[in-house]
Order: structure tokens, then sequence, then C-alpha cells
């Protein structure tokens, strides 16, 4: 069950600076994806409070906005502050006596989806309640290729119709953000694909760019550390920016790896080897944190990639992000 809520700011609201992890006691926070807005949520008051959180290095100045009545195990804050939309969570996924007569309501993309008795869905603005819907029609799209889409992370791209596709799903069966590509000749999987979301970790990563966050994340992909040795990356032998077909900012990147093995009487080697290519395709919504799909040789058929040399630059071409036309 969903229940949204959209409520007016109050102005002249007093501040107060205090470290965020201590600021609820006896509750949770329901941050927004960009971190400068928090719904505090007091389950002993049983009282829900939002702001504006400014920050001062670990130290969060907190401005309330508005409150409101009730206490939620879980939800969703908009990145202005103005609107949180909770969740009733529940160990089944529908209730008892569900059916198609009934309006279902979920979120895509920022949107609210609801789900009609025609087999409909219908994409409003939370804001302001008009419809809207996803438009990529207009995109640049390979003739006779599969499509894969992602609707909880905004995202399409083509593919080879011999290619075969593996997706990663969490155990509610919804897209963990893994992909796996092949050939219809290919023995193991020659592509992965995955999706990195910087709202998804700690805030410190926030004041990070595109480009920052993207070679941070491709980093930690060839990281590994064992009892006697470790891999990590020791350079970038080459990277190039360009844009795509569908207008979407991408970064092209050669890695040096280095393996690092400890002997036994002492002695460390270290092997060095260039991979990739590596390409970050920023799908994220503009003025909202980095949102990147990274697209690369899988682990182990480097060597298989260079000799086949599938066509992943044209794959990203067709990376689009869902445009939303009213």
């Amino acid at each position: 069950m969903l229940l949204g809520l959209s409520l007016s700011i109050s102005d002249g609201a007093a501040q107060v600076a205090v470290p965020r992890h201590l600021s609820v006691p006896r509750g949770k926070q329901i941050w927004s994806r960009n971190k400068r807005f928090v719904a505090d949520v007091f389950l002993d008051q049983g009282v829900t409070r939002i702001g504006k959180v400014d920050w001062q290095g670990n130290i969060g100045r907190t401005t309330p906005l508005w409150s409101m009545e009730g206490t939620f195990s879980s939800g969703w804050l908009s990145d202005d502050g103005a609107h949180l939309v909770t969740a009733l969570e529940s160990p089944i996924s529908l209730p008892e006596g569900y059916n198609k007569d009934h309006v279902l309501l979920s979120f895509c993309c920022g949107y609210l989806a609801v789900e009609t008795i025609e087999d409909k869905k219908l994409l409003l603005d939370v804001a302001t309640g008009e419809t809207v819907r996803f438009g990529v029609e207009k995109a640049y799209q390979v003739q006779g290729w599969n499509s894969y889409q992602n609707g909880s992370r905004c995202y399409q791209f083509q593919f080879p119709r011999e290619y075969s596709l593996r997706e990663n799903l969490t155990p509610r069966g919804t897209p963990a953000g893994w992909l796996w590509l092949k050939g219809a000749e290919d023995k193991d999987w020659l592509i992965d694909a995955s999706v990195e979301d910087m709202a998804d970790y700690p805030r410190e990563f926030a004041g990070m760019d595109f480009e920052e966050f993207a070679l941070d994340r491709t980093r930690a992909m060839y990281s590994a550390d064992g009892c006697d040795s470790s891999t990590y990356v020791s350079g970038v032998a080459r990277k190039q920016k360009f844009v795509n077909r569908n207008r979407l900012d991408v970064i092209e990147f050669f890695l040096v790896v280095a393996h690092e093995t400890s002997e036994e009487d002492g002695k460390t080697t270290i092997e060095k080897e260039t991979v990739g290519p590596v390409y970050a395709v920023s799908i994220g919504a503009p003025q909202a944190p980095a949102r990147i799909l990274f697209l690369r040789p899988a682990n182990g058929a480097e060597k298989e990639f260079s000799q086949i040399n599938p066509p992943l630059r044209t794959i990203v071409d067709t990376v689009v992000r869902f445009p939303v036309v009213p």
C-alpha cells in the first residue's frame, strides 16, 4: 500500500546544528537522493519532520520545513523536500484478495505510475499531477537489434539480435543492476553491463563530478585483495570523452591494472596489463546525483574481446535516457 503526501513548506523555521547520525535517537531517516533533505521519523513521538540539510563537513545544519503526524517504515523523499511518499511494508507483495479491480501505485523514474483495470499504465508528474509518457521514438536505434529497457533506472540500450542477455535479479524479482551479453558462438559471457548510482553511496561521494565518480567506480571493478596477492588500478592508460548518438555524455577508459604477489622469500612481483575499453555512460537526470551505466569486457574475457571485437561502441551509441513528454 502506498500513501502519497504533498504538503506546503512553511517559512521562518529555526536552524539546528547537530551531527546527522545523532539527530534521531528513537526513529529512522528517509533521505532525498541528493542528500540535501531528510525526513526524520520519530517513532516515540508519532511524528515525521522534514528538513533541509546544509552540510559543513560531517555536521548537518538542519532547517525544519514541515511536519506531519504518523510514522512510516519506508518511503521516498523528493529532491526539493516538498513531497514525501510513504510505503507500508508487508511480507507479501500484494494484499490478500487482490484483483485487477484494484489500482496499484508505483514509481518509475521519479514519476507516479498508476496501473488501471484496463491494463494500462499512466505516468503522473508528482508535483503537477499531469500525465506524461516516455518517448524514445526519436532516439538513435539500430534496425533489427533487440532492445533492453530498465524502467526503474530510466534507460534503454540495444544489442545484436543474435546476442543472448542475462539479467541479475534481486530475491524480489526486480533488476539488480547487472547484465551480461554474449554472441551466439561465444561460450562465456563477453560484455558486462552494470549501473552505479551516486545516491546509493555515502554523502562524501556527492562532491564528485561525473568523471570522478566514473573513475572511482571503474577502479573498484578491477580491485581485489587476497592473502598474498592484490589487484588494483595503477593508472589510466588513456581516456576519451564524447557524446553518444543520443546526446549522453560518455567516457572511454583504458586502465593499467597491476597484479601484485608476495612470494615466500619475501620478494614482491608486480605484473601489469592494460584492460578496456570501459565505457561510462551518464544516464542520470540533469542536476541529479550521477547515475552511470558501465559497459566493458566481462572479467576474464579481455583477450577474447580484443580478438572478436564485438560492436560495443555501437551498443554505447544506442544508450538513451527515457525522455518524458506531456
